[in-house]
């Protein structure tokens, strides 16, 4: 059985902190003072002993938080959305949003796809929703003084994707906002390819949103999370402004310390 510890340090007194896991693959949870977002939540692929270890912290965290939890779903390729996550469907607290027309049974959802605008979730606000490279929707989110851009699979997976990729990394730029947490795929395939493309288009993005903490994602096989370290080690001094953090097991949590806006 695997255990996981978040480490709390003293946190000044103009500072805030914010907790992170990385739960698999593009898979994230984040909690704010008030809320508790999942996104992508993709355990199906992992391993008995990992699965249900993730799913043990999640059902903690949802069941035992008295928090708004909100399941957030970029798009539906199964590698990003999961059946798993309808096990906490009756619970008056949890709602989903997804990144695509969908027309769900459940009465707690709301949909945003591509191109949609300042999409209120109760406190919660998707700023914008981008059409993604590939398919479904990133998310540029605020939530309890917090911005988030979570990309989905929105990145330049190829040469000929640079135009598009570049267009809709612009349209967040122009926000008036400083984003907090980034996340953006590092990797296509299934076991890890971390190509010159999706490297230049990581660097571009960091170039125009200068996040506050930048998370690598989208290495779907657990035997190479490796490689979330090796891309951040080749990029991280280009960047002084930017903090990066990477996952190295289902599971981590990182505790984010920020100052108060």
């Amino acid at each position: 059985m695997l255990f996981f510890a978040l480490f709390l340090t003293l946190i000044p007194p103009d500072q805030r902190s914010l907790n992170v896991w990385y739960l698999h693959h593009s898979g994230w949870m984040v909690e704010t003072d008030n809320h508790l977002l999942i996104f992508d939540y993709f355990p199906d692929e992992l391993n008995q002993e990992n699965k249900e270890a993730v799913s043990s912290l999640l059902s903690q965290m949802i069941e035992g938080a008295n928090k708004h939890v909100l399941f957030i779903i970029s798009h539906e390729h199964k590698d990003h959305y999961s059946n798993e996550i309808y096990q906490w469907k009756d619970l008056d607290r949890v709602q989903y949003v997804y990144g695509w027309d969908y027309n769900s049974e459940l009465d707690s959802y709301i949909s945003a796809p591509p191109d949609s605008q300042n999409v209120t979730v109760g406190s919660l606000k998707i700023i914008r929703s981008i059409p993604a490279t590939d398919l479904g929707s990133g998310f540029l989110i605020t939530v309890d003084d917090v911005v988030i851009f979570h990309s989905g699979d929105h990145a330049q997976w190829a040469s000929e994707y640079k135009m598009q990729f570049r267009s809709e990394v612009d349209k967040v730029a122009e926000y008036d906002t400083k984003i907090d947490l980034a996340f953006m795929p590092i990797s296509r395939g299934t076991c890890g390819d971390v190509t010159t493309d999706l490297t230049e288009g990581v660097v571009y993005t960091l170039n125009k949103l200068k996040p506050r903490f930048f998370f690598p994602m989208h290495v779907r096989c657990v035997d190479k999370i490796q490689l979330y370290q090796s891309f951040t080690d080749s990029i991280k001094d280009r960047f002084s402004m930017v903090q990066f953090r990477y996952g190295t097991f289902p599971g981590e949590a990182f505790s984010i310390s920020m100052k108060q806006k």
